[in-house]
């Protein structure tokens, strides 16, 4: 029988790379040119059963096909650890300043970090999802926005979030990783 929840994080955990991957380019200020989204660069420090401070690349996008903002990190390569990635989605344009929380009911997202090994462990904050689990704040200013293609990409937007994610649900993972990212 399959496990619905570890395919629910798996996807999610796809969904924000692959969102990452689509708007980033390569860690530097612009724009891409096939996806019309640019990306800023962050530092993520993670603590707890997990630790290390890794570079990482920030999104922040809006969708006028859906109305939604899609916010999104990933760090390329964490060496030791497999996945650093996280995405989170409110309906709406980003206004002057905006903070997002698991708490608010606006939206959804999800922050993940995985370790090698086998069998590899996984910490997870989810909101919006069959079992939310953990916790997050985002407080961000968007900075400029760019047009094109329907998306207007914020290729400079500052802030910090900071997240705690419990060991993921059905694993045999323990502890928990506070993860701070600065941008």
């Amino acid at each position: 029988m399959m496990d619905h929840r570890k395919s629910t994080r798996r996807g999610m955990a796809t969904l924000a790379i692959l969102f990452v991957t689509a708007c980033g380019d390569g860690g530097t200020s612009g724009s891409n040119s096939d996806a019309g989204a640019g990306a800023g660069t962050c530092q993520a420090t993670l603590s707890g059963a997990v630790s290390g401070t890794f570079s990482c690349l920030i999104t922040l996008a809006y969708t006028t096909q859906n109305n939604r903002t899609t916010f999104g990190f990933s760090v390329a390569m964490p060496a030791p650890l497999q996945m650093i990635s996280g995405v989170a989605t409110r309906s709406g344009t980003p206004s002057a300043s905006q903070t997002w929380a698991n708490t608010d009911g606006m939206g959804t997202g999800t922050f993940f970090v995985q370790s090698t090994g086998i069998p590899g462990q996984s910490w997870i904050a989810s909101s919006g999802t069959a079992t939310p689990q953990g916790s997050y704040s985002i407080t961000f200013m968007p900075g400029s926005g760019t047009a094109g293609n329907g998306i207007t990409a914020y290729a400079d937007p500052s802030g910090s979030f900071s997240a705690t994610l419990p060991p993921g649900l059905g694993t045999s993972t323990t502890g928990t990783v506070m993860m701070t990212v600065s941008f």
